[in-house]
């Protein structure tokens, strides 16, 4: 019986881990610092930053993203690229992204890419969503027939 016990403990804790440290994996911010140095890089980039946000898919981090919007002023970059994936094709409207792109191109230059979340969306949704984008003062990156 104490086996049994056991062996039903360890499968819950196990189970309760897994669900942790998905909602962390999920929820939390991550912020990774690299130092990219080479000869091949013009004197005209030293000390330049750059912001990388990816696979949001329309998470909100706060209250209209504020806590993310914090994070990225503290860096204080030149430019933020969007490398992908920042909605959910499941998505009917994509105003957490948008929201975000229109606050963020405020303050800095933004480029922006397709991810496949964003290629794999319906024809309407397609239309949808770049309409929303058409009136952000973003930079697109396009690669020949991808949207």
């Amino acid at each position: 019986m104490k086996i049994k016990f056991k062996k039903w403990n360890l499968t819950l804790i196990t189970i309760l881990f897994l669900i942790a440290l998905y909602y962390y994996e999920n929820n939390i911010l991550q912020v990774s610092h690299y130092t990219v140095i080479s000869n091949k890089i013009p004197n005209a980039f030293n000390n330049f930053k750059i912001v990388q946000i990816s696979d949001l898919h329309s998470k909100s981090f706060g209250r209209n993203n504020d806590k993310l919007i914090k994070n990225i002023k503290r860096e204080s970059p030149n430019i933020i690229v969007m490398t992908g994936d920042m909605i959910n094709t499941k998505d009917t409207d994509y105003n957490v992204f948008l929201s975000l792109s229109e606050q963020l191109s405020k303050d800095y230059d933004v480029y922006y890419i397709v991810g496949n979340h964003e290629q794999n969306l319906s024809d309407n949704k397609k239309e949808n969503y770049l309409i929303g984008l058409m009136n952000l003062e973003l930079k697109y990156l396009t690669i020949k027939n991808l949207l």
